[in-house]
């Protein structure tokens, strides 16, 4: 029985790991996938593994994190929740774990759209202070599946539009040119066929690239690269664009090697010296999806499926 509506997936388009330095960061919906709270049925028997596992999973949530005195308990309704997880509750998901696009964020908003004691309308955070209450209650909750999070995954699954997160840390609709990438022009994902690890990933970026660490200026050239393309894109100036994505491409192919999977390096690279699409990280890295943007699709779509690598396309205004 599914007791809500369901959620999407979302893509960070720019500021993966930039974001934790107050770089900007832009995000989006990403529809392909979806998920949803349901309590387990008896009709269910051949998903029942699947339904044990994310019911103990949602278990751990509670005991460890959200029933914790005085953290949520003003917010959430914990004795409903643990009620309906007594009952069988349940998240039924299509978006991939630990693959970079959210499925702990499509979780934390299922879970606050349905046990919030007053849940904020997604109609209402056109007023900044409820949009950056909202991303707060999201940094608390989706902090247990990563040590630190943004708390811009769930904001954008549960806002369902694209949204921006400035310098100093405030979020705002993401008014992204209608017009952007057009023709063979296309955004898509790259399935490196494993899975990741966000927590380890994150330790290891801040160690080296935070104020201190022994990597700060290349920190500081990340948060610059990732913020020239959010502002090229969103003045739809797509030869500077263009030039940015192909930099930042770079500088995470050289800099931020431990978060790219070794079997895709070659493709990087090639991508690198032939122009015909750029890489990026898709989240932490390390596995799950990486985002790419291609002058010619179908072009790009051929090369990867003679290697045998899914592709997914991503459109930008599909909501």
């Amino acid at each position: 029985m599914q007791v809500q509506n369901s959620f999407c997936a979302k893509v960070m388009l720019f500021g993966e790991y930039s974001i934790l330095l107050g770089s900007p960061a832009l995000s989006v919906p990403f529809t392909y996938f979806s998920a949803a709270l349901r309590i387990f049925s008896a009709k269910e028997d051949q998903a029942a593994r699947k339904c044990q596992e994310s019911n103990k999973m949602l278990r751990e949530f509670y005991d460890r994190s959200l029933s914790k005195p005085g953290l949520f308990s003003d917010i959430l309704d914990l004795e409903r929740l643990r009620e309906e997880l007594d009952s069988g509750l349940y998240l039924d998901s299509t978006i991939p774990s630990k693959y970079g696009v959210g499925s702990s964020g499509a979780l934390c908003a299922a879970l606050y759209s349905r046990y919030a004691y007053e849940p904020i309308d997604p109609k209402d955070t056109a007023e900044l202070k409820e949009m950056v209450k909202l991303r707060q209650i999201f940094i608390a909750m989706e902090s247990f599946f990563h040590g630190k999070s943004s708390g811009l995954d769930p904001l954008v699954i549960y806002l369902r539009y694209p949204l921006i997160i400035n310098e100093e840390g405030l979020p705002s609709p993401a008014n992204i040119p209608k017009d952007f990438m057009q023709d063979k022009e296309k955004i898509f994902l790259l399935d490196t066929g494993q899975s990741t690890g966000t927590a380890p990933l994150v330790r290891l970026f801040l160690e080296q690239y935070s104020p201190q660490g022994e990597k700060e200026n290349a920190g500081m050239k990340l948060c610059e690269l990732n913020h020239a393309c959010i502002s090229h894109l969103l003045e739809n100036n797509f030869e500077g664009f263009r030039e940015n994505l192909q930099l930042l491409s770079d500088f995470q192919f050289y800099n931020l090697s431990p978060m790219i999977p070794d079997h895709m390096r070659g493709f990087w690279s090639a991508g690198l010296d032939n122009g015909l699409f750029s890489l990026k990280l898709c989240g932490s890295g390390g596995g799950g999806f990486l985002t790419g943007f291609t002058s010619d699709y179908e072009k790009t779509l051929n090369y990867f499926k003679g290697h045998n690598i899914p592709v997914i396309p991503v459109s930008l205004f599909s909501l």
